[in-house]
């Protein structure tokens, strides 16, 4: 359900594109099926139910090929919504790059996969910032794990903002 194309054609090997690529599907799945934490939709949606069909190679190239027009479920809020369409839309300029190059016998344009990853880390990174604070919000989720994340994530944010603005993300060093 949640493999890329690539290693659905079994034409390539397996690269760290793949991953990204099936990293997509997962997000794209949770925000599409969750209604609210542990809860799911009762009928999967069209686009989700066909990635598990024999034709799922080709209907996740026409899902890369076509503008993203899917609605992720309200419970994620506009911060999901924003990022499910910017992770889209990096994957289908890729695929139109991909396209133009074969259309004129050239070589697939080289990706720079780790400018890609840090990318889509930037979108998840945006996407997490702009989440509700309303300790309102929080209340109504009925995980403790869930609150105590969401209360760590918020003083993550409070922790990087400054007087002067925001300062650049560290990275943690490996131990």
């Amino acid at each position: 359900m949640f493999m890329s194309r690539n290693v659905l054609k079994e034409e390539l090997p397996h690269s760290a594109m793949d991953d990204i690529e099936s990293f997509f599907y997962v997000l794209l799945y949770t925000c599409l099926v969750y209604s609210r934490a542990g809860t799911t939709l009762a009928d999967l949606p069209i686009q989700v139910r066909q990635w598990q069909s024999e034709s799922s190679e080709d209907v996740k190239g026409g899902f890369i090929q076509t503008p993203f027009r899917y609605k992720v479920q309200p419970w994620w809020g506009p911060p999901f919504q924003s990022l499910a369409e910017k992770v889209h839309k990096e994957f289908h300029t890729l695929w139109r790059q991909e396209f133009i190059a074969s259309c004129h016998n050239q070589a697939a344009p080289v990706v720079d996969i780790g400018n890609f990853y840090n990318t889509l880390l930037r979108y998840i990174e945006e996407a997490l910032i702009a989440l509700p604070t309303d300790p309102e919000i929080l209340e109504n989720i009925s995980d403790t794990t869930l609150k105590d994340r969401s209360a760590r994530h918020q003083q993550r944010i409070s922790r990087r903002t400054t007087a002067g603005g925001e300062r650049p993300l560290r990275r943690r060093q490996p131990p």
